[in-house]
């Protein structure tokens, strides 16, 4: 009894083993057919056809995608092996699984050229500019600050003197009649001194000009010698041309110390100083305006020290590069007669601000003048292959009258002065000095009447 229920039992069991034998083998043998498929129709798949399908197939790339339930499968077809990815639906083929990354990537890297290429043309000019703004803003212990105190830039400064050759004629009533002479021509460097670099942008300096003869440019030489009026006797006179008493007295001093209208000295002498008697007996009177103890139409500028400017460096606005913002310890000037012709203007002309436009009016501060000079666009100059812009003074610099209310502050308690002079008594001490263009160009024709030999 106990033997036969052994024998039912492992009966049972065996049966229980042949039956999942039996199952296993028919997955097996399911999944054989089905590879046999497979592979059947691949062998019926000749090479070309197989890329051709292969490459028009839409099949998932398995390096790009995230499925992690991916499995793969190797199999053997003449002789090279082919990996699949079998995601329980499709077989997909090993030689595709990188191709979609590789185009993706690609495209990625012929946008991101395409935008580095855009962004540079877009910003080349910007770039540049900002890179030569590097160089034209001025600051402490620069190249720029070096050439600019040592002054490693020359300057030509030519002159030219009218010598009086009627001299007894004019003294007699006639109109003087003038020869020019020159060039005379130096060059001048203008070094700077005392210079202070502050925080806001701006510098402060004295500039300390040297002119030096330059004898091969000229057409003669600092000995030669000019006829011309004695200009302190000249101004004396004209100081007192209102009051007799006091013209009485002048003549009585001019015959005694022997003063002469005329004078006859070295071109040397003219510009850069000589003794003034005229000078040392006023003195003797009063405390004179004058600073010099010579007198000299360029006297205090040779070597000597200049009112202090301050200027920027453009750092922070380059709109702002070597303007002038204050003359003589002053942001407006005090010689004339409102503000827009007070105002302080422009630069020292040793250079302006990048971005100009034909447009605008330049100016140049100087401060022998007094003044800040307007400059207007002429024409376009081709040099060195560049193209560049001329700015000269306008024709009208020096006109005045309802259709140039500019000018009006020029224009004192006595009137304007004539078309095409400047009256400097303001700023020249009082003395009758007036500032023109050569040969009263520009000015008003009787002008030139008044002074044989003018062009």
């Amino acid at each position: 009894m106990e033997w036969s229920q052994d024998l039912e039992g492992t009966k049972m069991r065996e049966t229980k083993d042949n039956v999942e034998m039996m199952e296993t083998e028919t997955e097996v043998a399911e999944e054989e057919e089905y590879m046999s498929e497979g592979e059947a129709e691949e062998e019926d798949m000749t090479e070309e056809v197989l890329v051709a399908h292969m490459g028009t197939e839409r099949v998932k790339c398995f390096v790009c995608a995230s499925d992690a339930k991916n499995r793969r499968r190797r199999r053997q077809r003449s002789d090279e092996l082919i990996d699949y990815y079998y995601d329980e639906t499709y077989y997909y083929p090993r030689k595709r699984r990188c191709c979609c990354c590789r185009w993706w990537i690609l495209l990625a890297l012929m946008l991101l050229f395409l935008s580095i290429l855009l962004a540079v043309l877009a910003w080349w000019d910007v770039v540049v500019q900002v890179g030569v703004m590097d160089t034209m803003i001025m600051s402490e212990g620069s190249k720029k600050d070096r050439m600019w105190k040592t002054a490693e830039i020359n300057v030509h400064y030519t002159v030219y003197i009218f010598n009086l050759t009627n001299p007894r004629q004019f003294m007699a009533g006639e109109r003087p009649r003038v020869q020019e002479v020159g060039p005379y021509v130096y060059t001048m460097k203008e070094v700077k001194e005392n210079v202070v670099y502050r925080d806001d942008g701006t510098v402060e300096y004295q500039g300390r000009p040297m002119y030096y003869f330059q004898k091969d440019l000229s057409s003669g030489s600092e000995d030669d010698m000019i006829t011309t009026v004695n200009i302190p006797f000249v101004n004396a006179a004209d100081l007192v041309k209102d009051e007799e008493a006091v013209k009485t007295v002048l003549k009585m001093v001019k015959k005694m110390y022997g003063f002469n209208t005329i004078r006859t000295l070295r071109v040397g002498e003219l510009l850069w100083g000589h003794k003034s008697r005229v000078l040392d007996w006023a003195r003797t009177l009063q405390e004179l305006p004058y600073p010099h103890q010579l007198f000299g139409l360029l006297m205090g500028l040779n070597n000597t020290l200049q009112p202090r400017y301050v200027m920027h460096t453009g750092k922070g606005d380059s709109a702002k590069i070597n303007k002038i913002l204050a003359w003589n310890g002053h942001e407006v000037l005090h010689f004339w007669y409102g503000d827009e012709c007070n105002m302080i203007r422009g630069t020292d002309a040793n250079g302006f601000p990048p971005g100009l436009s034909k447009n605008e009016t330049l100016y140049i501060f100087n401060g022998q003048l007094c003044r800040s000079l307007p400059l207007v666009y002429n024409s376009t100059v081709s040099h060195g292959g560049l193209e560049a812009y001329r700015f000269v003074h306008p024709e009208d610099m020096f006109t005045y009258g309802r259709a140039h209310p500019e000018n009006s502050c020029f224009c004192g308690k006595q009137g304007c002065p004539i078309n095409g002079v400047l009256d400097m008594k303001p700023c020249y001490f009082g003395a009758s000095v007036a500032f023109s263009f050569p040969h009263f160009y520009n000015g008003n024709p009787k002008l030139r009447h008044l002074v044989h030999g003018l062009r």
